[in-house]
């Protein structure tokens, strides 16, 4: 019976990391598919969808590069940069001593290391993007976003039980933790999208006077807001499928041997 059970889960693990490639390679052909747009195309062809037929909304999918502007940018929780998106965390990063009981009723006991996320926030505003032709308005919420980390901190000894860095402040004191662990310390994070950065947009541009990029409506239709370059972006996809296409199969093998195993341990 443990073969098949562990056979089934060794199984299961390998459909999770198959799907994962499934969705890589997705997010692949709809980058290598699109053509990559200029704002005054983008104009134009808004214009001449409006000769065509004026009382339907202009919408399709584009990809577009360009550079960040924005002239009220967010400031970082904790790395106080300018920005227009960020996403802080702090973890509470801990020890703590446990118990197990295996089949034979035997206790062991020992040490493990765990972690708790105490605070997250993530925060976007619109911004414009810009080329030489042009800038286009940008509505991140609900995008694929890959930020570039600014801040990764363990602090381990906080002064009078406050955590503070930047404008995030927490006092430990009135937050409960868990008793009877011993406190590595706490992890503070911080990724963000800088200003007077390049980027590389894929998404769905709509409008009927000024043209915005948001979440598409389609299903499965991928927005991504990225820092790296479209070459980047398509080596990354493309080796997150390979590594995730031989994990599946090396699960999968495994499931087989483990249902082999348990057929002739029962037979």
């Amino acid at each position: 019976m443990t073969y098949y059970v562990f056979s089934g889960i060794t199984g299961l693990v390998g459909i999770i990391f198959w799907f994962i490639r499934g969705s890589s390679l997705k997010k692949l052909q709809q980058i290598v598919d699109t053509p990559t747009s200029t704002v005054k195309q983008l104009e134009d062809q808004l214009h001449h969808s409006k000769g065509q037929n004026a009382s339907k909304e202009f919408r399709q999918k584009v990809e577009l590069k360009g550079k960040i502007v924005c002239e009220k940018p967010l400031l970082g929780e904790i790395s106080q940069q300018e920005c227009v998106y960020y996403n802080t965390k702090v973890t509470h990063e801990f020890e703590e001593r446990y118990q197990d009981r295996d089949s034979d009723g035997n206790v062991r006991s020992g040490t493990r290391r765990r972690s708790e996320i105490m605070t997250k926030d993530t925060r976007h505003i619109p911004f414009y993007l810009e080329d030489e032709t042009g800038k286009i308005r940008i509505e991140g919420e609900g995008s694929d976003v890959d930020a570039i980390e600014v801040v990764n901190k363990l602090e381990r000894h906080p002064k009078d039980n406050n955590l503070a860095m930047g404008k995030l402040v927490l006092d430990l004191a009135s937050m409960v933790l868990n008793k009877g662990h011993r406190t590595i310390g706490y992890r503070m994070q911080e990724s963000i999208i800088p200003l007077d950065r390049r980027l590389y947009i894929l998404g769905e541009v709509c409008g009927d006077e000024e043209l915005v990029v948001k979440k598409p409506t389609t299903s499965g239709a991928s927005f991504i807001i990225t820092t790296k370059s479209e070459e980047e972006l398509v080596r990354s996809q493309q080796s997150t499928a390979k590594w995730m296409a031989i994990l599946a199969y090396i699960f999968f093998i495994a499931a087989i041997v483990l249902l082999v195993l348990g057929i002739k341990a029962n037979s």
